[in-house]
């Protein structure tokens, strides 16, 4: 029951580890249920061609 101190720590944690914490890519908030962490796949470096 202590919402306001779940916020504070979930912005806290955004401005950690989002790139942009206005406009969240890794946290997102779900309203009436809770949050999120998704899952962004790395980049695989792509195979040289002609091989």
């Amino acid at each position: 029951g202590d919402t306001p101190s779940l916020r504070v720590f979930m912005a806290t944690l955004r401005k950690k580890i989002e790139p942009a914490p206005a406009q969240p890519k890794y946290i997102q908030t779900h309203v009436g249920v809770g949050y999120r962490m998704l899952r962004i796949p790395e980049s695989v470096p792509a195979a040289p061609q002609g091989e």
